[in-house]
């Protein structure tokens, strides 16, 4: 069919291979339209024409759908890359998704400057592919990143419906450094980077809620920009749609650049003192190990807690029955369980056995006999590579106990345990059990 309109069309559209498939879906839209004037009584060439002149200004209708289909070869490799990284997010999802977590059980978990620039990476590639979707309009890719987004929210149902809410864990990890600069400053960020620090109930939040943020304006960049070039594909006016996706990407790149910025100052920094880090973190170690020896289980809960502050711990997370207490960023913390009148009090290393490079030989388990006293034991020196030590007292004075759990080398899954049981009669604490437990 001969058609200035379609002529014009084809000549500006660029890629040879879309523009037969183009001009024959205009052609068919012509004559769908033409057909129905005709039904309501134009003469065939009138119909025609006024079909034509609906389409609008062939020079505005080539604009779109030029850029939807130029650089087909470039499209088609950054829809291959798409593809590529939503299959890899598939299978890492489900390898590390419960160690990306920050709000959950913020006592027992601790951050990692690996995960943050994973987490960071994860971020930074949805928005480097959202808007190489956006400039090339490029429809399968969007569809791809889309379902990226709806997988990592799938996944996350379950704890969204049994347990701690929607928490998007992936992006949590790169929060952590703004996290620690609104709360401790940049030097606080930098202090905690080898250090084993906790994530707090703030911290922990910050990242929770940051990272629910950062999903949703994913997801609002996604479905407009869906929406745009659907829209546009329809031969409907899209283009004022871009405008959000173009703000979104730049605000994200904002947010990325400056978390970029901290990381990259701040871990050369960490780096260049950390030996001097983990001679803190092994002082550290020892003074919550002595502080605990000294406790007396005797003066009650509140008294013990009130010493604890003296010393300089503070309470870092509260929980029903539970307390927590760290003094500086490392990787020891007392912790506190209370039932009743009931409590007991634990030391805890979270820092890694390589690191300390700690284990107890067998000449030192050698040396370990039933009945032998805690001052007996203690003058062995070797408590102090202890992964743990936890004081329990009980309100009628009977069953005292006081635990030592140490680690039997780096691959094991075994620990060896002594069980000291407090005897009244001779006023102190006794080795009932020792040996090795496997987990």
């Amino acid at each position: 069919m001969e058609n200035k309109f379609l002529d014009r069309v084809s000549e500006l559209i660029q890629n040879k291979t879309a523009r037969e498939s183009i001009t024959a879906e205009l052609e068919s839209h012509i004559l769908d339209k033409a057909d129905y004037y005709e039904e309501i009584g134009y003469s065939k060439e009138v119909a025609m024409q006024k079909a034509t002149e609906e389409m609008g200004n062939p020079d505005d209708t080539a604009v779109p759908l030029n850029a939807l289909h130029k650089n087909g070869k470039s499209k088609n490799l950054w829809s291959i890359i798409t593809a590529v990284f939503v299959v890899f997010l598939g299978f890492f999802h489900f390898e590390f998704v419960r160690k990306f977590k920050y709000c959950e059980s913020e006592f027992f978990t601790t951050h990692s400057v690996v995960y943050e620039i994973i987490s960071f990476l994860i971020c930074a590639a949805f928005v480097l592919l959202i808007y190489k979707a956006y400039r090339q309009k490029n429809l399968v890719s969007t569809v791809m990143i889309s379902a990226a987004l709806i997988f990592i929210v799938a996944v996350d149902f379950p704890n969204t419906v049994y347990y701690e809410g929607l928490s998007i864990c992936l992006f949590q990890p790169m929060l952590y450094p703004l996290a620690m600069v609104v709360f401790h400053g940049f030097s606080g960020y930098c202090d905690s980077i080898f250090a084993y620090s906790y994530i707090s109930d703030n911290e922990g939040a910050f990242c929770r809620f940051g990272a629910i943020l950062i999903f949703v304006i994913l997801n609002v960049a996604t479905i407009t920009l869906l929406v745009s070039i659907l829209r546009q594909r329809r031969m409907k006016q899209g283009r004022c749609l871009y405008k959000p996706v173009r703000i979104i990407c730049s605000v994200m790149g904002i947010t990325l650049a400056v978390t970029l910025i901290i990381m990259s100052v701040s871990i050369p920094f960490a780096w260049s003192g950390i030996e001097d880090k983990r001679l803190e973190n092994q002082t550290a170690r020892e003074y919550a190990i002595d502080t605990l020896l000294n406790i007396d289980l005797t003066d009650g809960a509140e008294t013990i807690t009130e010493k604890l502050s003296e010393e300089g711990y503070e309470c870092f997370i509260t929980r029903p029955k539970y307390s927590e207490f760290r003094r500086g960023l490392n990787g020891s913390y007392i912790s506190m369980f209370y039932l009743a009148y009931d409590y007991s009090f634990t030391f805890n290393d979270m820092s890694d056995n390589e690191d300390r490079d700690m284990y107890i030989s067998k000449e030192e388990q050698s040396q370990i006999k039933e009945g032998m006293s805690l001052g007996e034991f203690l003058s062995l020196g070797f408590y102090r590579k202890v992964d743990s030590m936890e004081k329990a007292y009980n309100s009628d004075g009977e069953n005292m106990t006081f635990d030592f759990s140490f680690s039997l080398n780096g691959e094991s899954n075994e620990s060896y345990q002594c069980h000291f049981i407090y005897n009244k009669v001779k006023g102190e604490f006794v080795l009932s059990e020792f040996g090795k437990i496997r987990y």
